[in-house]
């Protein structure tokens, strides 16, 4: 099965209306077209909790409300992140400059690659299957 994981910018942009890309868009309906599923990390209900602390972006309701009503409106599901995964996303470009987003806003989601897989020790932080 093919589908997408969000980042925390996605379902920021997502979830507050913004205006997200056209590519961003495309990739959301497509993946609803086909039956994909979409995936939200567990990392993401920290990052929103830190954003949050911080003021940015201001939420409508408790951080914590507004994150799983997102997850039941957008029948998204919630996933755990490899460990392996997490330690390198701390050597991404984008949280060397103190950004929180973990990579690109949508990256495809390999339900199939294992944590030892040539899958998902992909060099490109835009494109990391999700165990």
């Amino acid at each position: 099965m093919n589908g997408l994981l969000l980042d925390t910018c996605a379902v920021i942009w997502t979830g507050l209306d913004a205006k997200v890309d056209e590519p961003g868009k495309s990739a959301i309906n497509a993946a609803n077209a086909a039956g994909d599923e979409i995936a939200v990390s567990k990392v993401t209900a920290l990052e929103l909790g830190m954003l949050a602390s911080r003021g940015k972006p201001k939420f409508p309701v408790d951080p914590k409300v507004w994150f799983h009503k997102y997850m039941e409106r957008s029948g998204a599901r919630l996933i755990d992140m490899a460990p392996d995964l997490l330690v390198d996303s701390c050597f991404l470009p984008a949280f060397r400059r103190r950004t929180l987003s973990i990579a690109s806003s949508l990256r495809p989601l390999d339900t199939k690659a294992s944590p030892s897989s040539p899958a998902t020790r992909r060099s490109s932080p835009t494109a990391h299957p999700v165990m």
